[in-house]
């Protein structure tokens, strides 16, 4: 059995999605998209569930399976610490706690949490908040009778899970930070052993500097968008050769440079400035001593070098991942997160949310033929059971009275109708079992199937030594048994096995002999013994 999904990530300024294929313990990927958000001006139509629709049309028309994620902008973001330890008490109690820190009714909202340290008499944790209404918002693009929404989490949870399930393998670090650099929003998760325990949002990143652009230019957003992705020469060094051909394929100034340059750096400083005050917070025992970076807004050349000069911390790019692509970076961590075990996600799509998903609902009315058909069905079915039952019981009442008859006259005596006739019968025939000669002289005498399993219980072993028994005699008292074996050795065990039961007299081995040419089973026996007969049936 195998299993297809498609893991999209909804982001500022392109659409992603990863399709998998899970089979048989193995995950492989298919295919990966992305396609630029499209703003749509018409108040009739929604952005997101336009955007949605159009990429999965586009791309996975046939596909049926999808998890998202909501942004992390949509999440109240908070560190909480709860003076209990078990983790089912403490996920009771969140939803209170939390309240604290959210600035709307609990009722309304769905909170989550990530227990990250255990102390004696208390647990730290990562809440999660998001108002219900914003789920239901991003699950109208799969109202849809014919598909099936498998997951809804946040992006900072699922970018994080790349780091839970890495660690300990390809990540060795035991404190491990995350930049993703979006279009308009930047993460900053941090990790210590494998568990993340913090998690910030901040407002900056590609779309801020493609606006510093277009205003030092003075020219329109989609072109100060064009000319930034272009940037691809290291902004921090002195390539005057690649500069040049970049100013000339965009018709620019060489004092345009500056204006370009300055606006990326600024955005850089910015993302800086927040990215230490999220350090300042972090206590020294759980401070990063890796970060790796992720985003449309980390493509630009020698960035992981620059913020490892700028913030003293090593800045990597993530070089191990099965896709090396940065804007794919929160599709790989949604496939993780998915296929993680319950306790380790954080799922907002689940039967606690307190309000009816519309997801694969079914429009009863559409199928009223069928349902009506469905109910002719069961009305014959339940009184065909009814008929056949009154049949049935009037055929058992007969075979009863036909059975009873058939019993009086082979037994010659009146029964009652109320007596088990079979029962009766047995009872007779036990009787005159006990009265019969036959049975007295012949039938009592052991069995040639006890005599079997009398010998199945002695034998050694097959795990002890290799044998084969070729054949078995039973005549009136006499026992004859025809074996093969490796060893001439072998023989002896077999005959002692026998001698351990009470049953058996007059063991002897009759014969044994070493065969040639045979390499397995070359020896074989003939072993005599007789039954013991008890003394009141000589």
């Amino acid at each position: 059995m195998f299993q297809r999904y498609l893991t999209i990530d909804y982001g500022t300024t392109y659409i992603k999605g990863i399709l998998y294929k899970q089979a048989f313990g193995s995950v492989a990927i298919l295919r990966y998209e992305y396609l630029n958000i499209v703003p749509v001006s018409e108040s009739s139509f929604d952005e997101y569930e336009y955007n949605i629709t159009r990429f999965i049309q586009s791309f996975f028309p046939e596909e049926k399976n999808f998890t998202i994620n909501l942004p992390a902008d949509k999440f109240f973001i908070r560190k909480i610490t709860i003076p209990l330890t078990a983790e089912k008490a403490v996920m009771e109690i969140l939803p209170f706690e939390a309240e604290n820190y959210i600035p709307y009714p609990v009722e309304s909202m769905v909170v989550k949490g990530n227990i990250y340290n255990t102390k004696e008499d208390s647990s730290e944790l990562v809440s999660f908040s998001v108002l219900k209404s914003e789920i239901e918002d991003s699950m109208a693009p799969f109202n849809r009778n014919d598909t099936s929404l498998k997951s809804i989490s946040s992006d900072s949870v699922t970018l994080g899970s790349i780091v839970g399930y890495h660690h300990g393998k390809t990540l060795q670090e035991t404190n491990i930070g995350q930049l993703d650099i979006g279009g308009k929003i930047c993460i900053l998760n941090a990790h210590k052993d494998g568990l993340l325990f913090h998690s910030r949002f901040f407002h900056s990143g590609g779309d801020f500097i493609t606006q510093k652009i277009a205003e030092g230019l003075k020219i329109k957003y989609a072109i100060a968008e064009e000319i930034k992705t272009q940037v691809n020469f290291s902004i921090f060094e002195e390539d005057l050769d690649s500069k040049y051909k970049f100013l000339e394929k965009n018709h620019l100034k060489p004092e345009d440079m500056d204006i370009i340059l300055n606006s990326i750096k600024d955005s850089l400083e910015d993302i800086v400035t927040e990215v230490e005050r999220s350090l300042n917070s972090i206590d020294e025992e759980f401070f990063p001593s890796v970060i790796y970076l992720s985003g449309g807004g980390s493509l630009f050349k020698d960035l992981d070098k620059f913020f490892t000069e700028r913030i003293g911390i090593q800045f990597k790019m993530y070089d191990f991942l099965e896709l090396n692509s940065e804007i794919f970076i929160n599709c790989l961590g949604s496939g993780y997160h998915y296929r993680a075990p319950k306790k380790q996600k954080l799922e907002f799509l689940s039967s606690d949310l307190g309000f009816k998903f519309d997801i694969g609902k079914l429009n009863l009315w559409q199928f009223k033929i069928h349902l009506s058909l469905l109910s002719i069905s069961i009305l014959i079915l339940i009184i065909g059971f009814t008929i056949g039952f009154y049949l049935d019981e009037k055929r058992i009442k007969a075979d009863k009275e036909l059975l009873r008859e058939r019993y009086e006259k082979g037994f010659k005596k009146k029964i009652s109708e109320d007596t088990d006739v079979i029962a009766e019968a047995s009872k007779d025939v036990n009787q005159a079992k006990k009265k019969s000669e036959i049975v007295r002289l012949f039938l009592d005498k052991e069995g040639i199937l006890d005599i079997i399993l009398e010998l199945s219980n002695n034998f050694p072993p097959e795990e002890e030594f290799d044998y084969v028994l070729d054949n078995f005699a039973y005549d009136k008292d006499s026992i004859a048994l025809y074996g093969r074996v490796n060893e001439l050795s072998e023989v002896g065990k077999i005959e002692d096995s026998i001698e351990k039961s009470n049953k058996f007299t007059n063991i002897k081995v009759v014969n044994k002999r070493l065969m040639k040419g045979v390499n397995r089973h070359k020896v074989s026996f003939k072993i005599q013994f007789d039954l013991v007969i008890p003394s009141d049936k000589k």
